[in-house]
């Protein structure tokens, strides 16, 4: 009973795994397009490109967050 128990454990580890990996794979993605979006807005000369700061320091914080749950 004891090694049913174990695998039944590591098949849940890695199912929670695979999902906080996922989870932080959105979270790069999040980061990456918000980064691009305003190199975007720099190279057109939008005056107005610091307005991504809070928006990324919020998706870096949620990134790291992400990553220290895996």
């Amino acid at each position: 009973m004891g090694r049913a128990l174990k695998q039944t454990s590591a098949i849940a580890y890695c199912g929670e795994r695979k999902r906080l990996l996922e989870e932080f794979l959105l979270t790069i993605h999040d980061v990456v397009t918000l980064n691009g979006q305003q190199t975007r807005a720099v190279i057109e000369g939008d005056e107005d490109s610091t307005r991504f700061d809070l928006l990324m320091a919020m998706a870096t914080r949620r990134k790291n967050a992400a990553k220290y749950a895996c």
